[in-house]
């Protein structure tokens, strides 16, 4: 039967003879089976030749649609993301057009449906290294593409300082948990002096130690304990950090 085919896109076409023969497409080819991608609307003719020299003639229209190419932006433009940060995605069609009446299937790492928009916002939540978006779109008359896009996905990298000077010189004033890399979140800062006794505590996601204690006086310069509950950007909890700090005055 004619048939409609998208730009670029390569259809088989086949002819069926009931008897032992042979054919000859208008494309020279002369097996019963043939691959066409045709830039414009084309007709194909074939001649079946069987028997003392009967044949048979058919033809096939092959309506090229146009087409369309699709890539994926991102907001922010980046190859990397931290765990838990919002990243925004968007359909890059061309040539511009309407896209009200196209469809679209946005994918996680090539399996989990994530929207149906045109454009998602997502927020990555794995333990894996890299992660990659497919979208698949398809254009009111049928044409189907596909993209992919890649990003490196950033675990946060923390630490904790082991002496802090509280004296005003704004260089290591404050006790606190250092993000070197993704993103953190602090659920509880608590500091204990050496008897024991809790001196500070903050559930403020940028809780800091300012070194004075919870009346307000100033600590004195001595070891002391702390434990850091915290989580990443996704939310999801990590190993509380726990250990001794020295403020020195």
């Amino acid at each position: 039967a004619d048939q409609n085919l998208c730009a670029g896109e390569t259809a088989t076409l086949t002819a069926n003879g009931s008897l032992s023969g042979t054919y000859l497409w208008s494309t020279g080819d002369n097996s019963a089976n043939i691959n066409v991608t045709p830039g414009t609307t084309t007709t194909y003719d074939v001649v079946y030749t069987y028997g003392d020299g009967c044949t048979l003639e058919d033809a096939v229209k092959v309506t090229v649609i146009p087409n369309f190419t699709l890539g994926i932006a991102s907001d922010p433009d980046t190859n990397r993301i931290s765990v838990g940060d919002q990243i925004e995605l968007m359909a890059v069609v061309a040539p511009s057009q309407n896209l009200s009446n196209f469809e679209f299937e946005w994918l996680e790492n090539g399996s989990t449906n994530i929207g149906n928009t045109e454009s998602i916002e997502t927020s990555p939540s794995t333990n894996d290294s890299t992660i990659f978006y497919t979208l698949i779109a398809t254009s009111p008359a049928g044409c189907v593409q596909e993209a992919r896009i890649n990003f490196t996905l950033v675990q946060p990298l923390v630490i904790v300082p082991n002496a802090f000077t509280p004296n005003g010189d704004e260089v290591n004033d404050k006790f606190r948990l250092k993000v070197l890399e993704g993103t953190a979140t602090v659920l509880e800062l608590s500091i204990y002096n050496r008897w024991g006794t809790k001196v500070y505590s903050s559930t403020e996601p940028d809780a800091a130690w300012d070194g004075k204690t919870s009346d307000g006086k100033d600590a004195p310069s001595d070891v002391y304990a702390y434990f850091i509950r915290w989580q990443r950007g996704d939310g999801a909890l990590q190993p509380p950090k726990k250990g001794d700090v020295t403020l020195l005055r």
